[in-house]
């Protein structure tokens, strides 16, 4: 189990990330990359190490309240630190008025994440629901994402890890014309899980996506 855990901490993932409280038009499509940084380690050390991955993605408005996508995530720096992950999201609006500023929205996700890390490898499967809130600032908007989940941690040779996490996002989505976006994005989660006997854990994410 330690060994599974220590490996998570070094390599931890975000989840339901590049997030937005608006859903993609009926009919239309949103593509999504991303750069991004997600790493975790034990509350008592002081730097938390941070992976960086590539991530590609396409969003589609189903009806003008639900959206549904699904996104590619992948590390290939070899033995020093491999990922690759899928995840699928929907997007159901709870509210948005015209003229009003502020839009609020569900985002569940699920994904899947397998990683290696100094001939190590483990999987991690995941299910999150964030409660999203945009704020519009003229034709940008603020988002403000309180989210909780769990993730399952697993490896062969080591005991199952089920590890339940709240967290709050923080992204602001900068339109750029009409359909470009730059979306800066830095998240935080914590989790009660012990790593080498601490007291818990806690999970970083940060980000720049790109709508189109």
């Amino acid at each position: 189990m330690l060994a599974v855990a220590s490996l998570a901490g070094g390599a931890c993932t975000a989840m339901s990330t590049i997030k937005t409280a608006t859903t993609v038009p009926k009919g239309q499509n949103q593509v999504i990359g991303a750069i991004e940084a997600n790493g975790g380690a034990p509350l008592e050390l002081p730097v938390k190490p941070l992976l960086p991955e590539l991530v590609v993605g396409l969003r589609r408005g189903l009806t003008d309240k639900v959206e549904v996508g699904g996104k590619l995530t992948t590390c290939p720096a070899g033995r020093r630190a491999t990922t690759a992950g899928v995840e699928g999201e929907v997007k159901v609006q709870l509210r948005r008025v015209p003229g009003a500023r502020l839009e609020l929205a569900l985002g569940p996700a699920a994904g899947f994440r397998w990683i290696s890390a100094a001939g190590a490898a483990m999987q991690v499967s995941y299910v999150s629901l964030p409660f999203l809130m945009g704020i519009d600032v003229g034709r940008h908007q603020i988002v403000v994402a309180p989210e909780a989940g769990v993730q399952l941690w697993t490896s062969a040779g080591s005991n199952e890890v089920w590890a339940p996490m709240i967290g709050l996002s923080l992204g602001f989505v900068w339109r750029i014309g009409q359909r470009f976006a730059l979306v800066p994005e830095a998240a935080a989660y914590r989790t009660d899980v012990k790593i080498d006997y601490s007291r818990g854990s806690q999970m970083f994410h940060l980000g720049i996506g790109f709508l189109y």
